[in-house]
């Protein structure tokens, strides 16, 4: 494992972006009993791994389920990429 937090198992060739103390991944969990929700998003900053071009990942749905997905490419703007990543 390349960098300081697991990567998603659905993405490939990468690694979560940390710059010092830190790591560009979370993983945040709503669950509500009483209106059976149990949801989960987690967000990405990654690095390709052979080069310095950012993406950010993200996936949310319910638990236990694959759940919807989607990749915002950010070329080797690492400014856009954090931009996105904090506005997620």
């Amino acid at each position: 494992m390349e960098g300081r937090a697991p990567v998603d198992p659905e993405i490939g060739m990468a690694h979560v972006y940390s710059e010092g103390n830190d790591v560009y991944e979370v993983t945040l969990n709503q669950t509500n009993l009483q209106f059976n929700n149990n949801k989960y998003y987690l967000i990405q900053l990654l690095q390709d791994d052979n080069a310095n071009v950012y993406s950010v990942w993200m996936r949310w749905g319910r638990v236990g389920e694959n759940g919807q997905k989607k990749l915002v490419s950010c070329g080797g703007n690492l400014a856009e990429a954090k931009d996105t990543f904090k506005k997620k």
